[in-house]
């Protein structure tokens, strides 16, 4: 639900990493490339969290990918099972400012919103604190 409302909200490209561990299988990242990868956007230097900004691989936030994030992340994008190969840390932004950080192993994440965007959140579907146990802005 959270990546619909962020779509709604004006959420344009993500960035997402994967881990592919020594002779893991490929499996999951070729799932994830048939739905995205014609969705897929030139690097471009994005906020992580972390603090720094980085040359990031970008993809056009959509329904579509939104699909491929499904598959991606099967048990959810705040989830961390990492296996022989796995995808984290998904990021997702608003003309080209980070609305959605997820820092997986963490459980973890950071959603930056307008005043406007808080005031439809309070009171809904979405449960948070404001300030997290580990990942700030």
């Amino acid at each position: 639900m959270l990546l619909w409302w962020a779509l709604e909200r004006g959420a344009d490209e993500f960035s997402v990493t994967g881990i592919l561990t020594e002779g893991g299988s490929r499996d999951a990242f070729d799932a994830f490339d048939r739905l995205a990868d014609q969705h897929k956007l030139p690097p471009q230097p994005r906020y992580q969290l972390g603090g720094k900004v980085e040359m990031t691989e970008l993809w056009r936030f959509n329904p579509d990918t939104i699909n491929a994030l499904r598959v991606a992340f099967p048990r959810g994008y705040f989830q961390y099972f990492p296996e022989d190969a796995w995808f984290e840390d998904l990021m997702v932004y608003r003309q080209g400012e980070l609305i959605l950080g997820v820092i997986t192993h963490e459980s973890e994440g950071v959603v930056r919103v307008t005043l406007e965007d808080r005031r439809e959140l309070d009171g809904r579907w979405l449960v948070y604190d404001t300030k997290g146990q580990y990942v700030g802005y």
